[in-house]
């Protein structure tokens, strides 16, 4: 069994803060989502099985939200222990896409998953699919 998305996110907030660079739980969302879209590019799979549910701000996997809600809408400045952790591979895939976000903003992170026609998109449909998940058939067949 591979990775988690909570194993992911650990990775992703302990790299974030070695960058000196703490993100958001909004941001992580974020991040999360677009190692997801990159795997499929690079691999042709996902690299995690947890679902994305189409909320107001974009994609959310609940599990990781809640697991860094006590943040709030702060950054998270705690390194985070446990968890499997990422391969090579996944750990490349995973800290080359997130140095590519860094310098973005929360927002604009967000605007770049609301784009139209996007699998954010086509689930939440305008709020009727709030919290309804977003298939990975969506997030497969958005980047070929």
């Amino acid at each position: 069994m591979g990775v988690q998305a909570s194993d992911v996110a650990k990775h992703i907030v302990n790299f974030c803060i070695n960058e000196d660079t703490p993100i958001s739980n909004l941001q992580l969302q974020k991040m999360l989502y677009f190692c997801q879209v990159k795997c499929y590019q690079d691999f042709r799979r996902p690299l995690f099985e947890d679902d994305f549910e189409a909320w107001r701000y974009g994609p959310v996997i609940p599990s990781v939200y809640r697991l860094f809600s006590i943040y709030g809408g702060n950054e998270i400045t705690r390194r985070v222990e446990g968890g499997k952790p990422l391969s090579p591979s996944e750990e490349n895939l995973v800290e080359r896409v997130v140095t590519r976000l860094l310098p973005l903003r929360p927002w604009e992170l967000v605007k770049m998953t609301h784009s139209q026609g996007s699998p954010w998109d086509q689930t939440y449909k305008g709020g009727s699919g709030s919290g309804c998940i977003i298939e990975k058939t969506f997030i497969a067949t958005s980047v070929q």
